[in-house]
């Protein structure tokens, strides 16, 4: 990005050869992506000078579901390198495709580089506790409660990585705090992947050059529309090979275009969770695709659900119990709220020996004494363990300790 007042001035509104071309290897738009976007940049700024507010005005397209003001002002004071207050198309460019197109880690570097205000190759508390706050500004979150709380999750990141004890992350410490953060890594995990297929050697350049403008024209298609998409365009890694390593990363979601896609407008989705496969219109795929993402997660929620309920007993004495550990339940039974006594229900229902190779043995623990209890604790119910001779207090959620 260079260093501040290294900025060239312009000497014309015009798109040069060279300035497309390094345009293309820094991003991943198109040449005809970038000249459209340099004429909707002219259109805007006539004198090829973008200001704060225009700046941010154009960054909403990518978040329309979100606030991107706090995230915008410290993007552009990054890439405003002279601090005149105003950016040329290059940058503007640059700017666009380093914080909405890159992988996770991408777009993480970018972030730390945004929010080290002090330039010391280091972020403290503070700085991540508004960067966190900015990117929930970004996706759209509003629930900052508990555990979403921006400062608590600062606080829990820098307590885990924070080997000096200073308080402050290097770049490396902040990008692995982010990604193994279930709460940060969910908002910004792509939901969606797009794998070009059907590249082989007897596609002509044109036609794969074509493929491959298709692919980034959805991809700009649907993060405009609010979905987290990552296109994959290695040309080093096989298809198949891509399928794999997403599925194993967890995306929801893969699309995949082929010539045939192509030629007749539309693209081939994949469900991981049932690894279905079907076919939608490009136009209006975004529509689809939230669609079918909120449906999936209705799916996947209902089933666990179902699980759950299928595998959660009530029980009210001890053989009851130790019947419903062996089958892989979760025992509702009455407990009298000791801590002696659930140790003494740990080790007792754990097995002395291994009945099946690979079972588990262990015994149970308490998880949770539900706020909704199945019913009324009766008078004479003594708790489940058979030694233990008190009057139950509560059921109490018991499962097998792993």
């Amino acid at each position: 990005m260079g260093g501040k007042g290294s900025k060239k001035q312009r000497a014309s509104t015009e798109l040069t050869p060279k300035e497309i071309d390094m345009l293309k290897a820094n991003t991943k738009f198109t040449e005809k992506e970038i000249r459209e976007w340099h004429a909707g940049f002219l259109r805007d700024c006539p004198t090829g000078k973008l200001d704060k507010k225009k700046f941010v005005d154009v960054y909403k397209q990518f978040y329309p579901h979100g606030k991107a003001d706090s995230f915008c002002k410290y993007a552009f004071a990054t890439f405003d390198t002279n601090n005149d207050g105003t950016i040329d198309f290059d940058e503007f460019l640059l700017a666009i495709a380093a914080t909405s197109q890159g992988d996770l880690d991408d777009r993480l570097e970018v972030a730390f580089e945004m929010y080290d205000v002090s330039g010391d190759g280091q972020i403290d508390q503070k700085e991540l506790t508004n960067l966190i706050a900015a990117m929930y500004d970004l996706v759209g979150e509003t629930d900052r409660k508990g555990d979403r709380d921006p400062k608590k999750r600062a606080a829990e990141i820098i307590t885990k990585l924070d080997v000096g004890g200073d308080k402050k992350l290097s770049k490396q410490e902040f990008i692995a705090g982010c990604k193994n953060d279930p709460v940060i890594r969910r908002m910004l995990a792509p939901n969606l992947v797009i794998v070009p297929c059907g590249i082989t050697a007897s596609l002509s350049k044109e036609d794969e050059d074509a493929l491959i403008n298709t692919c980034k024209e959805v991809e700009t298609k649907l993060k405009k529309a609010g979905l987290r998409v990552y296109g994959d365009y290695r040309d080093n890694y096989s298809p198949g090979w891509k399928f794999n390593h997403w599925e194993m990363k967890g995306v929801p979601i893969r699309i995949e275009i082929g010539p045939k896609d192509k030629a007749r407008s539309q693209l081939t989705i994949v469900l991981r969770h049932t690894g279905a496969r079907s076919t939608i219109p490009i136009d209006n795929s975004e529509t689809k695709l939230h669609e079918t993402l909120n449906q999936m997660h209705n799916d996947l929620y209902k089933k666990a659900k179902d699980e759950f309920d299928s595998h959660t007993i009530l029980v009210k004495d001890w053989a009851s119990l130790l019947k419903g550990l062996d089958n892989s339940c979760l025992m509702l039974a009455p407990f009298c709220g000791e801590p002696v006594c659930e140790d003494r229900i740990k080790k007792d229902s754990a097995r002395d020996a291994v009945v099946e190779e690979g079972a588990p043995a262990m015994g149970a623990k308490g998880l949770c004494i539900p706020f909704e209890q199945p019913e009324k604790i009766a008078e004479n119910q003594l708790c489940c363990h058979p030694d233990c001779k008190t009057q139950a207090k509560y059921y109490t959620l018991f499962g097998r300790s792993y």
